[in-house]
């Protein structure tokens, strides 16, 4: 049985990938079990050193030992956050005014450095910027990920010019975060802020209706399998005026075949396949004006290399084009009509 699946893994992939995966992960494993946390639990047990200073270390030595195929993929430094942060205001700033109050909500903002884009937002003048995350939220990579912000925005104010250079700049910081509590690593820096962090799921948002202005994901929806559930939710809470813009994958999550659960039962394989609801991008914006919104779409990605055999893939993506079945990445604006 164990050498029918290799021979099939093989065949999927390829004999190369599978020693690039092999190998990528022994790599992995090695650096990160034989030193981060060895180096890790010794600090904790030294008395000599506090634990947020043990800990931020740990965070730092494995932020720096990932296999990193760019900056982009880094969850903890700012970079990253930095240029989803600009992409988001250049992309919705003709639909949306964020020079008024509003409300912020991060859905799905994901396990590490949660709060990081809802720090930029909190700066941008949202008087509450929401992250709402239903996994286990680490703790010491969102204080970690909350310092770096606010260090970069003093070592690279150019970058941050929307931000810093708001006339009420210092005004929102303190509103933001306890500054003095950040900088000592105590999780109390948020207390009574416009950071608000939801360890929750989507499916229930304990929010009030028609509270929050903006609503955005990224690589989220594609992860929802009761769909239509937190799609009545958003449409609960978005308020009358408020936009959502979601960034959607609709990739297999697998970058050696960017399309390879075409051809398997996704709805049996589902573990394997990340989680992955298989919806195209017809499919989201169907949902959508059903509902009576306003879909624009803001960018769309189609990978024409792509070679799609309609005599393998299944019956679930059988009827999609093939245009839907060649869209990887696609960026939705959404508003009530």
């Amino acid at each position: 049985m164990k050498i029918k699946y290799i021979k099939n893994k093989i065949r999927e992939y390829g004999i190369i990938n599978i020693i690039k995966i092999l190998f990528s992960r022994l790599i992995t494993i090695l650096k990160k079990y034989n030193f981060s946390i060895i180096y890790f639990n010794y600090l904790q047990n030294k008395k000599n050193y506090l634990p947020s200073i043990a800990t931020r270390l740990y965070i730092l030595i494995a932020t720096r030992l990932r296999l990193l195929d760019d900056t982009m993929s880094n969850r903890i430094l700012p970079y990253r956050n930095k240029i989803i942060f600009n992409e988001i205001v250049e992309n919705t700033e003709e639909y949306f005014d964020f020079s008024e109050d509003y409300t912020f909500l991060n859905l799905g903002s994901g396990e590490r450095n949660s709060l990081g884009l809802n720090f930029l937002f909190a700066l941008f003048g949202a008087k509450k910027s929401y992250s709402l995350e239903p996994g286990d939220i680490n703790k010491e990579s969102l204080l970690f990920g909350l310092q770096e912000v606010f260090l970069d925005l003093f070592r690279k104010p150019t970058e941050y010019k929307n931000i810093i250079y708001n006339k009420n700049f210092s005004f929102v910081l303190t509103e933001a975060v306890c500054i003095d509590k950040l900088m000592k690593f105590d999780e109390r820096c948020i207390e009574d802020k416009n950071l608000i962090l939801l360890n929750k799921a989507a499916e229930n948002m304990p929010l009030e209706d028609e509270s929050i202005d903006f609503i955005y994901s990224r690589s989220v929806l594609e992860h929802i399998l009761n769909f239509k559930v937190v799609f009545e939710e958003m449409l609960r809470v978005l308020s009358s005026t408020g936009i959502m813009y979601h960034d959607i994958d609709l990739t297999a999550h697998n970058k050696y075949d960017s399309f390879n659960f075409y051809n398997h039962n996704i709805v049996n394989d589902n573990k394997k396949f990340h989680g992955l609801n298989g919806l195209r991008i017809n499919d989201y914006i169907h949902y959508f004006e059903a509902s009576g919104c306003e879909v624009i779409v803001v960018d769309k990605t189609i990978n024409n290399d792509y070679s799609i055999d309609r005599n393998k893939i299944t019956e679930h993506f059988a009827a999609y084009s093939e245009q839907e079945l060649k869209t990887s990445r696609v960026k939705l604006i959404i508003r009530k009509q």
